[in-house]
């Protein structure tokens, strides 16, 4: 039996696959250019040595970049106020590494901050305001299998009030 080592599958999303794919992200990135805000989950990127790996080669790529952490479902007012604060300073690209908060977590960052208001003005079956479909570009690392968070342009996104 042959097995795939590698799979590229162009379109919307684009999707890039195989082993070793991790190590590209930053040439990824800097086809966008060089200021990154990245997202992350939990610990286990850090535990693996893998966060400390790509930082350095982030550093080697001359890409500057800000990193938040992401513990919970991405919520209203926390999007809010991570777009708000990164709102001030150039974002070429958005990435996502992690489960499928993570990945919501981004991609409503990513639509956020190329408008104004709160992303509860733009929730299906609350807000009132269409998306208008810009957004900041994004990339997701998915390190989980089976959510499919990096396969859809929808974030589940949840307002505790």
């Amino acid at each position: 039996m042959e097995s795939i080592n590698t799979l590229n599958l162009d379109g919307l999303p684009k999707i890039i696959f195989g082993t070793g794919k991790f190590s590209k992200l930053p040439d990824i990135i800097s086809a966008y250019g060089r200021n990154v805000l990245i997202f992350v989950g939990g610990e286990s990127l850090k535990k693996s040595g893998c966060l400390d790996t790509f930082i350095r080669q982030l550093h080697q790529a001359q890409i500057n970049y800000r990193g938040i952490s992401v513990r919970n479902e991405p919520s209203t007012d926390v999007i809010d106020g991570v777009v708000f604060q990164i709102r001030k300073t150039p974002v070429d690209a958005v990435v996502a590494i992690g489960g499928g908060s993570v990945i919501d977590f981004g991609k409503a960052v990513s639509a956020m901050l190329p408008v104004d208001g709160s992303i509860k003005d733009y929730l299906e079956g609350v807000g009132t305001k269409k998306p208008s479909g810009a957004k900041v570009p994004f990339i997701a690392v998915p390190t989980t299998a089976g959510t499919g968070s990096e396969a859809t342009k929808n974030a589940v996104v949840c307002d505790r009030k």
